[in-house]
């Protein structure tokens, strides 16, 4: 379940009966500016491409040890350790990322997709609705929405989410 790798280029938690906070229909949102990659995170996310996780654990790890502030490092992290199947560990390299950069859209879509296997929807919700917020044209923030807002019981709230899903990205029907 490794999420938003290839995509990666604030808010208080929801009720479980709350209306999804979307953007209307063809509203212009500027899209999240995503925090740019260093020479050595770069390196990371091309090892973890090729699937030497291991390594790209091992440099992620230097780097935020030096850069404790480096949101797109955490990100990374997060995603290696996901591979790893330390789901736990991954959440809090995506909150670190989240808490450094509250409009990382992948961030929050990754710690969502935890937050939903762990069991709790209303703080899944909450976060991708966050996501939908920070990129109003990130798609999988939306998808993954409405999956949760249709587990949780929302129909109605989960059509709107899967309605924008697809408007974005037509492809994913």
């Amino acid at each position: 379940m490794i999420g938003c790798l290839a995509a990666c280029g604030g808010g208080a938690a929801s009720s479980s009966a709350a209306e999804p906070t979307l953007e209307p229909a063809g509203s212009e949102v500027a899209a999240a500016e995503r925090p740019g990659p260093t020479a050595e995170v770069k390196h990371a996310e091309a090892l973890l491409g090729a699937g030497n996780v291991k390594e790209a654990e091992r440099v992620l790890r230097d780097v935020v040890a030096r850069e404790r502030d480096n949101a797109r490092a955490w990100y990374d992290l997060g995603l290696v350790l996901e591979a790893r199947e330390a789901f736990d560990d991954a959440r809090g390299a995506y909150e670190r990322a989240v808490a450094l950069k509250p409009d990382f859209p992948e961030a929050l879509s990754n710690l969502g997709l935890l937050l939903r296997d762990a069991g709790d929807l209303p703080a899944a919700i909450a976060r991708f609705e966050q996501a939908a917020r920070a990129d109003a044209t990130f798609a999988p923030a939306y998808a993954n929405l409405a999956l949760c807002l249709e587990a949780n019981g929302d129909a109605e709230g989960a059509l709107t989410a899967y309605s924008k899903a697809l408007e974005l990205d037509p492809s994913d029907a």
